[in-house]
């Protein structure tokens, strides 16, 4: 399916859920569908990135795609934090077709084994961000044995018997998605949001930051962590006690490139992990001091892992590991880019999926006339300024779209151009089974964003 067809079913279909994501500025003409945006520099060219490594993902021969091609894999790792980074960024194909096979897949767990998994609490985690990021309800998301609706949220945290399955990850990723939309906890709950606050707090090394195992902090684990912990940096002082020694740690542990080591290593996951804690807490990672060396910013550091040829990323440094893009790496490295996509224009963090703030009138207006000049039967040759209009539509919440008075003929006019694209399209051949990469480099852990 070619970059310009999906972005096109990504704005039809966003438009008809009225969800509250970003869409892409940049489009490409039919003619130039697989050629790279350029990326200079990731902080200036992040959206290109963002794209670029959409266009990686689309083009492995086992990589995953929301697209019907894929839509077997939906409810694996990759598939879903894809899923999930495209709908925080507004670029998802094929989303109701997908959201019916995760909630097909969640059906069909719970009739083998009356679970989401046998052993893996975080499965119930990554399937309720990516649902909600799709605009879904995982507080009703598929059926259980007896026909009932499946609450993910409450199954995966609150009502969770088993978060000590996975160690610490089980731990940050019930918090991060029990509060990706506030879902409140009930009375008399197995698991309370303040035991897993608790808990985390407990987790912090002497020394300060967070680690998987062992007694040394890492950059993975670290900003993870501090991901979880972001919402409640200003209210609870333990919790500021234990971010502040993890970021003073983090500070130490970068490289002068900007990039960050685990494992011995210096590498993109760790690296991205650090962008997406900063963003989370509101930190800018371009300006704050603690986070320059010589001169490079953390995301200069990731800029390292960044293959040009492809749009993907590498998960160690290519000059001195030549080696092709890696899936797992360049899943975490679109979290972090997404996430600062986010942060530098000034909406929701990336896994704080509320709904944005209104916007000036003046913006709203700019929108209706930007649609009104669109023409009511547009050619292949129109579709920039189509996209560009749903963007400006897609920015807004739910009830600033309702002021959009045109946004019907935005609707039609979108949809005639997939139209006029799915004439000229070729099918693509069926994807052998698989992954992309994700038992690289997971640092014991399978529970990362894009790797759990």
């Amino acid at each position: 399916m070619s970059r310009y067809k999906i972005i096109l079913a990504i704005c039809v279909l966003l438009l008809a859920f009225s969800s509250n994501v970003l869409a892409s500025e940049e489009q490409s003409q039919v003619s130039a569908a697989n050629t790279l945006l350029p990326v200079n520099n990731l902080a200036a060219d992040c959206e290109n990135a963002i794209i670029n490594t959409l266009k990686y993902a689309k083009s492995q021969e086992n990589g995953f795609s929301l697209n019907s091609d894929y839509l077997p894999f939906a409810g694996s790792t990759s598939c879903d934090w894809l899923a999930f980074a495209c709908g925080r960024f507004g670029f998802s194909d094929n989303t109701v077709a997908y959201l019916n096979k995760l909630k097909d897949h969640v059906t069909t767990c719970y009739a083998a084994w009356k679970k989401l998994d046998r052993t893996k609490i975080t499965e119930y985690h990554r399937i309720s961000l990516a649902a909600a990021a799709l605009g879904a309800d995982p507080t009703s998301f598929g059926q259980n044995q007896s026909g009932s609706a499946v609450n993910l949220i409450a199954d995966g945290t609150y009502n969770c018997t088993g978060m000590d399955n996975q160690g610490i990850n089980s731990y940050i990723w019930a918090l991060v998605a029990l509060d990706s939309k506030g879902y409140a906890v009930p009375e008399g709950a197995a698991v309370t949001r303040e035991f897993i606050i608790n808990h985390l707090v407990s987790c912090s090394l002497p020394d300060g930051g967070f680690t998987l195992m062992g007694k040394v902090a890492d950059p993975d684990i670290t900003g993870m962590a501090l991901v979880a912990l972001a919402p409640y940096y200003d209210t609870n002082s333990a919790v500021k006690e234990v971010v502040d020694k993890a970021l003073t740690v983090l500070s130490n542990m970068q490289n002068n490139e900007g990039n960050f080591s685990s494992w011995d290593s210096a590498n993109s996951e760790g690296t991205a992990q650090v962008v997406m804690a900063l963003c989370s807490l509101g930190i800018d990672p371009l300006k704050d001091p603690r986070f320059i060396k010589d001169g490079k910013t953390v995301l200069d550091g990731l800029m390292v892992y960044y293959n040009s040829q492809d749009g993907g990323f590498y998960h160690l440094d290519p000059r001195k590991n030549p080696m092709s893009s890696d899936g797992l790496a360049t899943d975490q490295s679109r979290d972090a880019l997404v996430a600062y996509y986010r942060f530098a224009n000034n909406y929701n963090s990336l896994y704080d999926l509320s709904e944005e703030a209104s916007r000036d009138e003046s913006q709203i207006q700019a929108i209706i006339s930007d649609i009104e000049e669109l023409p009511a039967e547009p050619s292949l040759s129109d579709a920039d300024n189509y996209l560009k209009a749903a963007q400006g539509y897609n920015l807004l919440n739910r009830s600033d779209k309702a002021k959009i008075t045109n946004s019907n003929k935005l609707t039609q006019g979108l949809t005639k151009l997939q139209t006029l694209q799915a004439a000229i399209d070729i099918p693509k051949e069926d994807p052998n089974s698989g992954g992309n990469g994700d038992d690289n480099n997971n640092n014991g852990s399978d529970d990362k964003p894009t790797a759990n």
